[in-house]
């Protein structure tokens, strides 16, 4: 390199120095560059980011920047440019900026039945059909709400009368109940209103997604690939019942499968016990009202947050303060 060169180099970075330095419009160009070439440089890295929108105001009569961070951008390909912004020095100019934003939670854990599906009559049917063959009395879908969420023995045995609860008759009962439910536990079962919007949402924000409930592993296992293809990994039932909710240790067991810690984790369930579950695992309890337990079951056992809708979840994974799963 020729001297005349050299001193060519050191005077335009002596210029640029002083204009980035002195000009507000230039310094935030050159700042959102560097920006620019730090966020392209995570792309590469193959680095877990998320984007949106801010509004950035260059160049105005006051010399200072005005945020607004709303509008979320959803097309990860679509990178600024700023070079040909420097010419509006006087003028103000809305520009786009990607921000790096790691997730506040990284994944979510449902119980099923009340919270993913409202199983509630197909199960009510199975047990009841039983009971009428014994002739004893049969109950109410209302009774059933309290009957659900310890597995489908426990739900026997409070199904059968006191003078006849021994536990040969709840194993025989129970294998009956089971008999019945399995040809038709996805008759009337539906995913709740606004369940499979969440789950695409939370998918698409590649957010893992696991259930896990008291039921029998195989029921569990059929119902959840039956009404939810491909969206659960993995999906853990009953094998044993010193392991069934609260117990903590199948969560513990899913977060590891995952790859997440625990406190990465949401559990989302509507029954106090599902709650219970969450606090023993040391991971996010959150009830859910549309399910088959009150409010006050879910706070007395440790809800941290309520839901009334399954899409109020998505307020819960963002980051504080930051609208990105809009």
């Amino acid at each position: 390199m020729s001297q005349k060169q050299l001193l060519f180099l050191v005077f335009r970075s002596t210029i640029i120095s002083h204009f980035i330095t002195t000009c507000p419009a230039v310094r935030s160009i050159f700042c959102a560059e560097q920006r620019h070439k730090r966020i392209l440089a995570a792309i590469r890295a193959k680095k877990d980011v998320l984007f949106f929108k801010r509004n950035i105001k260059v160049g105005t009569k006051s010399g200072s920047n005005k945020y607004n961070s709303e509008n979320p951008l959803t097309e990860k390909n679509n990178i600024p440019t700023f070079g040909h912004y420097a010419k509006q020095q006087s003028k103000s100019t809305s520009i786009r900026l990607i921000k790096i934003i790691k997730m506040k939670f990284k994944g979510v854990i449902f119980d099923l039945d009340g919270t993913l599906v409202n199983s509630l009559e197909d199960i009510a049917d199975a047990m009841n059909s039983v009971l009428q063959e014994l002739n004893y009395p049969t109950h109410g879908y209302e009774d059933y709400q309290y009957f659900i969420g310890s597995g489908l023995r426990n739900l026997v045995s409070k199904s059968l009368p006191a003078a006849h609860n021994d536990e040969k008759h709840i194993d025989s009962c129970y294998h009956l109940m089971i008999e019945k439910y399995s040809d038709n536990c996805t008759l009337k079962t539906k995913p709740y209103e606004g369940i499979i919007e969440l789950l695409d949402h939370l998918i698409s924000h590649n957010v893992k997604l696991s259930v896990f409930s008291n039921k029998s592993d195989e029921l569990t296992k059929e119902i959840t690939t039956a009404l939810f293809p491909n969206y659960f990994d993995p999906i853990i039932g009953l094998t044993t019942e010193s392991l069934k909710k609260p117990n903590p240790f199948k969560a513990i067991e899913i977060s590891r499968s995952l790859g997440l810690k625990p406190e990465e984790i949401i559990f989302v369930g509507d029954s106090g016990i599902d709650m219970q579950t969450a606090t023993n695992a040391n991971m996010l309890a959150v009830g859910v009202l549309w399910g088959y337990r009150p409010k006050e079951e879910l706070i007395s056992n440790g809800a941290k947050h309520v839901l009334s809708n399954p899409l109020d979840l998505i307020q819960i994974l963002q980051p504080d303060g930051v609208n990105i799963l809009t």
